[in-house]
């Protein structure tokens, strides 16, 4: 569990950073703001985090890997679904939208392997 407080204050920092750049380099209004992007990748690593963590803890029977796979992949839907809305309307801004999420969703996917490495050591 010592991956949380550095995970939190480097989740924290990344968010006011990403924040402030926004704020003082564009003035276009974003479909999904940066709050509900920020909260779907902090829930998202946490709760695949808790889950490969009790799976270790417990000794249960999956494979770290496998199990780490397909949370990813439920993941991955859950983006599909969440993005869909961008790509149905008519957004002069979509290029932003899509490298606004997808940057910030494989920053937390690394902090998620890397605490998965931490974690199976």
């Amino acid at each position: 569990m010592k991956f949380f407080p550095p995970f939190f204050i480097l989740s924290l920092f990344l968010f006011c950073t990403h924040y402030f750049i926004l704020n003082n380099t564009t003035t276009v209004e974003l479909f999904i703001s940066l709050h509900e992007i920020y909260l779907f990748n902090i829930l998202s690593v946490t709760i695949i985090y808790c889950v490969l963590f009790v799976n270790h803890k417990a000794a249960l029977f999956f494979n770290p890997l496998a199990l780490f796979i397909f949370l990813t992949m439920i993941k991955m839907g859950l983006v599909i679904i969440i993005l869909f809305p961008l790509f149905d309307m008519p957004n002069e801004n979509l290029t932003l939208e899509i490298l606004n999420f997808f940057g910030i969703y494989f920053v937390f996917q690394t902090l998620e392997i890397i605490g998965l490495k931490l974690l199976l050591k």
